[in-house]
């Protein structure tokens, strides 16, 4: 292991390992508006040596409480990424978003604030842990410009974050 300076000014970082390519995916949330402030979602080889530029994912209009509690998840050539009350699903190889689905249930009128978030491996649902609501959604991503709330499983737990086994038969939370 090593370290590599960014050019941004990272606020907070959420990464993920695409298993795929070994890539290193990390989504920076950044404060200094020199640097492009909002969410930016980047890979690195094991070098560290960036190998796919900066995909600009939310503006600085994002609340920072929000953008802090962002994740991302990368499967199969795309991004799940969790911000604010929603979870938006990015194509890496064009670089844009392909859909999202905006969380309608709400903690007394603030967000879910949805974490962590796993996806099965043939793109049809994605789980997200939403640490508010104290349950996982399971959302239908086949369309992933039209991602629909399949289920609520209710955890009571204050769920972070989710991880699905190898055989992707069980879900831990």
């Amino acid at each position: 292991l090593g370290s590599r300076r960014m050019n941004r000014h990272p606020y907070s970082v959420s990464i993920d390992i695409d298993d795929h390519t070994g890539l290193l995916w990390l989504l920076t949330s950044n404060l200094s508006a020199s640097s492009g402030q909002g969410l930016w979602l980047e890979a690195r080889d094991n070098t560290g040596a960036v190998v796919v530029a900066p995909i600009a994912i939310d503006s600085s209009t994002i609340a920072l409480s929000k953008r802090l509690r962002s994740r991302v998840l990368v499967a199969a050539g795309r991004a799940y990424v969790t911000v604010g009350s929603r979870v938006a699903i990015y194509d890496i190889a064009s670089k844009k978003e392909l859909g999202r689905y905006r969380f309608s249930d709400s903690h007394y009128g603030t967000s879910n604030f949805p974490l962590g978030i796993a996806a099965l491996r043939d793109e049809s649902k994605a789980y997200v842990a939403s640490e508010r609501d104290d349950a996982v959604y399971v959302l239908d991503t086949h369309d992933p410009s039209k991602p629909a709330l399949k289920t609520k499983l209710d955890t009571g737990a204050h769920p972070v974050a989710v991880l699905l086994s190898q055989d992707q038969k069980r879900l831990f939370v």
